[in-house]
């Protein structure tokens, strides 16, 4: 996982938007989604500190409501960093080659750290959430592809009808 900057923000000072409890993703008012996060032997909550294997640290996150461009590679094993709500194609293309990104499933969106409850985690970053159906993850969330269909809708919507939402905050438990 790349490092990312986190705060030290009391994780009050957000009320989430969403919930996540290892298992499931709870959009409130919107749906709960099956969802996991961390290899298999590692998704549990001891084993947060684990980079690439562990899943992601209990804290606060939030991601942009807004519609990307589709994923692009910026090296042979990896993708873009951007904010937003991305679509990954089934290939990719990076310098004339093709590479297949099927881990990823075909949509993700970045998560920004706000908080991470314990300190001995908060070196941990880079997380996703994205809808690939392998029942695992490095680190990311892996959630049921429905969300994303539902999420795509609700970014499409005027901000007004959003409740002024430019932002979604996801609290890990």
């Amino acid at each position: 996982m790349a490092s990312s900057h986190t705060t030290n923000v009391s994780p009050r000072v957000h009320r989430e938007d969403m919930l996540f409890n290892g298992t499931r993703l709870e959009w409130y008012g919107h749906g709960s989604f099956r969802a996991t996060s961390g290899l298999p032997g590692h998704q549990n909550a001891s084993q947060q500190s684990h980079s690439d294997e562990g899943p992601i640290p209990e804290g606060l996150y939030s991601f942009q409501v807004k519609l990307s461009q589709d994923a692009n590679m910026i090296s042979k094993t990896q993708l873009d960093h951007r904010e937003g709500i991305e679509h990954i194609p089934s290939v990719l293309h990076f310098h004339g080659g093709n590479y297949e990104a099927r881990a990823w499933g075909s949509n993700r969106v970045r998560l920004s750290t706000v908080y991470i409850q314990d300190p001995k985690n908060r070196s941990r970053g880079g997380f996703y959430l994205h809808d690939s159906t392998k029942g695992y993850s490095h680190g990311c969330i892996e959630v049921d592809g429905d969300f994303f269909r539902k999420l795509r809708a609700y970014a499409k919507l005027p901000l007004a009808k959003r409740s002024g939402h430019a932002v979604l905050y996801v609290a890990v438990q």
